[in-house]
């Protein structure tokens, strides 16, 4: 018994960072057709962007050019009167549109979307923006 435990909680940490580092599709509906987007998160940035994006390259796309915008004291005030998800609070302010993606198991996310069409997480933006 013991060893099927060792076993299996080896292999966890065999699995585990292929599946944190695997693209997720997403559908995204606010554009006709409708888009499949492979969202790739970065365990090293804790990045979550679309290709061609490429989070150790800021200026690869203009999501991560604006990441470095993201601030939660920028929204302070609409925080105070808002039950707005403070990512998507933050995505206007920087100059994106809130759109949400779905995937194959029908849960929901909330993407930052800009001019270029890149997309990021609306949870990194929270992130690099609580301490700014």
């Amino acid at each position: 018994m013991d060893r099927i435990i060792t076993v299996a909680i080896f292999g966890l940490f065999l699995i585990g960072p292929a599946i944190a580092g695997t693209p997720r599709e997403f559908v995204f509906t606010d554009k006709s057709p409708e888009q499949k987007v492979a969202i790739d998160w970065d365990d090293q940035t804790r990045i979550a962007v679309s290709p061609p994006c490429r989070p150790g390259d800021k200026k690869s796309c203009e999501a991560l050019k604006r990441l470095k915008k993201s601030s939660m004291k920028a929204i302070e005030s609409e925080r105070k009167s808002s039950t707005a998800n403070p990512g998507a609070l933050i995505c206007l302010k920087i100059g994106g549109k809130v759109v949400i993606g779905r995937d194959a198991e029908m849960n929901q996310n909330a993407f930052c979307r800009f001019s270029d069409e890149s997309l990021i997480d609306c949870g990194t933006l929270i992130w690099f923006g609580r301490n700014k």
